[in-house]
């Protein structure tokens, strides 16, 4: 199940802004379910116990959340019987829909600048110290990468083996272990309605570029490749150049 969440500015401090920023997540989390069908109209939702643990939050954050959800007509809390999904209409639907879309893609924009801060560098790092036996790996992952194209299959989880292959290739542990933390909240870039036929594309022609540049030991290529690498999956993504976009 997927995850995204809901990124909207506000200036209250400490930790306000924190307790905000985690009703913005619930709120954003439980759209995405109903987006992606992991819940329907009709459906209960979790015990308020395991969705708060699910997603990380106080049981407080998770209520407020269920309560702005309720008041917009997207869920029911029953008495003495839990929250159900309700029936929408057409305009509450549309509505609940722009929200969640324009909720994600801010959300998968700041990831995306996110990553650009720090793969590059990463890539750079490789090309330096990768070994022949770590290049190797990488070149057996775009390899599936490209037989999973042609079949038409997806592939997110090769996406993300390469580029925590390329970690290790860095030689720095930190960088991997950093990864690897990240990984839930990279893979948000990664999710099954992002991922296109050109999307992937684009990706397997990116990887095998960073592989040139790590076999040329040119640190500034594969810097370069990968940054490229990243606008292009972008932009594929969401649909134009996010990078210029003043958000505040």
């Amino acid at each position: 199940m997927s995850a995204n969440e809901i990124g909207q500015t506000a200036k209250v401090p400490g930790n306000a802004q924190s307790d905000l920023r985690r009703y913005e997540e619930i709120t954003a989390r439980i759209r995405e379910m109903l987006l992606s069908g992991a819940l329907r109209p009709g459906d209960r939702l979790p015990a308020e116990r395991s969705l708060a643990e699910r997603f990380g939050v106080s049981r407080n954050s998770l209520r407020e959340a269920i309560r702005s959800l309720a008041e917009q007509g997207v869920l029911e809390s029953r008495r003495g019987d839990g929250t159900y999904v309700r029936e929408p209409d057409g305009e509450s639907l549309a509505s609940a829909f722009a929200a969640s879309f324009e909720a994600q893609r801010s959300r998968i924009a700041d990831i995306f600048q996110f990553r650009r801060m720090i793969e590059p560098p990463i890539a750079a790092l490789a090309a330096k110290n990768a070994s022949t036996e770590r290049i190797d790996r990488l070149k057996i992952i775009v390899c599936d990468q490209q037989r999973r194209l042609l079949a038409g299959e997806g592939d997110a989880d090769l996406d993300a083996a390469f580029h925590l292959e390329l970690a290790r290739a860095s030689g720095n542990r930190v960088v991997t272990e950093a990864l690897a933390a990240l990984h839930e909240i990279l893979s948000e870039t990664r999710s099954s309605f992002l991922q296109t036929q050109e999307r992937r594309r684009l990706a397997v022609e990116a990887h095998l570029r960073i592989i040139d540049a790590l076999e040329a030991r040119d640190d500034a290529a594969a810097a370069a490749a990968m940054e490229r690498h990243l606008l292009a999956v972008e932009t594929a993504a969401l649909g134009e150049n996010q990078p210029t976009t003043d958000k505040g």
